[in-house]
C-alpha cells in the first residue's frame, strides 16, 4: 500500500509540472501574438 501511495504522489507531481509547463507555453504564445500585433501597427 505504501508503494501505491508513492506512485499516486509521483503522478500528482507530474500532473502539476505538466500544468505549469502548459501555462508557461500558453503565456509564451500570447506574448508572441501580442508582440506581432504591436509590430503590425
Amino acid at each position: 500500500m505504501v508503494l501505491f501511495g508513492f506512485v499516486q504522489k509521483v503522478k500528482l507531481i507530474e500532473l502539476i509540472i505538466n500544468i505549469f509547463y502548459f501555462f508557461r507555453f500558453f503565456d509564451l504564445l500570447v506574448s508572441i501574438k501580442l508582440y506581432s500585433e504591436k509590430r503590425c501597427l
